[in-house]
């Protein structure tokens, strides 16, 4: 059984660059670097990686554990179920609805300026630390997360706890 709590986290940590999955068997997420390994229809697995700095043998065990995940989760589908993207988890939502919750005044006017426009994100994070909403903020982000990752787990038939 998933924590809603640590699944809520993996969902704020998700990245653009990477997949991840919900391992069934293990309970964990786990992910496949899709930024620096390309993964090809026949199998023929490249790395896309710049690796001048890397060390040899640090870039072969990556590459190594990124193959066997990606293969594993090609031949194993009801084991491994995909994360939300991003673009699905939708932060600027979250954004929105915490600047909905906050009551009505020149703040709430001033918190729904700095969510729209180039920059918004850190327009935003200005405004919370100015109006010392900060711990406000991660409560509330937090519990949203929460639910989303309730609201995932119930559409994959996934058993959670609070």
């Amino acid at each position: 059984m998933v924590s809603l709590n640590s699944l809520g986290q993996e969902f704020e940590a998700l990245m653009d660059e990477v997949d991840f999955y919900f391992d069934r068997e293990t309970e964990k997420v786990v992910f496949v670097d899709t930024y620096n390994y390309n993964f090809d229809e026949d199998d023929e697995d490249v790395f896309d990686g710049d690796d001048e700095d890397d060390d040899e043998e640090s870039v072969d065990e990556e590459f190594l554990y990124n193959q066997t995940l990606n293969q594993q989760i090609k031949t194993e589908p009801g084991r491994f179920v995909q994360l939300p993207s991003k673009y699905e988890i939708n932060e600027w939502q979250i954004m929105s609805d915490f600047v909905d919750d906050r009551p009505d005044g020149e703040r709430k006017e001033i918190l729904q300026d700095s969510i729209h426009g180039k920059g918004a994100f850190r327009m935003f994070r200005n405004m919370i630390e100015r109006f010392d909403l900060l711990e406000d903020w991660y409560r509330f982000k937090a519990a949203a997360y929460r639910e989303k990752a309730r609201e995932w787990c119930e559409e994959n038939d996934i058993e959670y706890t609070e």
